[in-house]
């Protein structure tokens, strides 16, 4: 009873309570289920590809374990060591530009871009459209549209045969984005670009965490995010 009531109101921390006994029962429970999840640094290389905006100083073991799985594993097909991380930092900059954009024509989005996001994300846009091979070339509209384009977007980012020569990846492994829905809880409507750990139609994701904690993003009633009809340049300056 307890566990569910902590795992309910995580956000509640022990220094919030109020009450002693409940105050050292909280602050117990956290002590055991708080723990901090180890790292993987970035390649130095890998940095240099990346605005400064989106550098971190590590990336989750469980997360880099999902791009691994992508390339088959460590006892897969094979793929060269920066691989996982040059991938990584790929579906990074998809992500980016997925919550960053300056308007989204569904309108149940639960986040809205700041003023930085959209800035940032205008400079990663011009970055991703050199490492996509989609026909015409790869446009914010194509993004936008996830519903009609996420598989052909992400194709043309993952399945490019150019990447997939420069990461070691035999040509007929698989990193499509019908091929690897599972892994990434791939969803035309929650989740088109696959962000890791949850549905962002609910607030969940690993790089949506991870935009909000940089102020890129922020949280919204799906009604005050921005679309078309509702621009929210200026609203979010942070």
């Amino acid at each position: 009873m307890l566990l569910n009531k902590y795992q309910r109101q995580q956000r509640l921390r022990p220094e919030d309570q109020i009450d002693p006994v409940m105050r050292s029962m909280m602050d117990a429970v956290y002590q055991v289920y708080e723990t901090k999840e180890e790292s993987v640094e970035v390649p130095e290389e890998i940095k240099t590809e990346l605005h400064e905006e989106l550098l971190t100083e590590g990336v989750p073991t469980s997360i880099m374990n999902t791009y691994v799985q992508l390339l088959g594993g460590t006892d897969g097909p094979g793929y060269e060591n920066g691989a996982p991380y040059a991938i990584q930092s790929l579906h990074m900059q998809l992500m980016t530009v997925w919550f960053c954009l300056d308007f989204h024509w569904d309108k149940d989005r639960p986040w809205a871009a700041t003023d930085k996001g959209m800035q940032i994300m205008q400079k990663v846009m011009k970055d991703l459209k050199t490492k996509s091979d989609m026909a015409g070339g790869l446009r914010q509209a194509h993004i936008n549209e996830s519903r009609v384009y996420c598989a052909e977007v992400w194709d043309s980012l993952f399945e490019n045969k150019e990447s997939k020569k420069r990461w070691g990846v035999k040509p007929n492994h698989r990193l499509t984005w019908k091929v690897n829905q599972k892994l990434f809880g791939l969803d035309k409507k929650s989740n088109p670009y696959g962000d890791i750990g949850g549905n962002t139609q609910r607030g969940e994701g690993f790089y949506l965490k991870m935009l909000m904690q940089k102020k890129m993003i922020v949280k919204v009633k799906p009604g005050q995010m921005n679309t078309d009809q509702n621009p929210t340049t200026g609203k979010f300056a942070v």
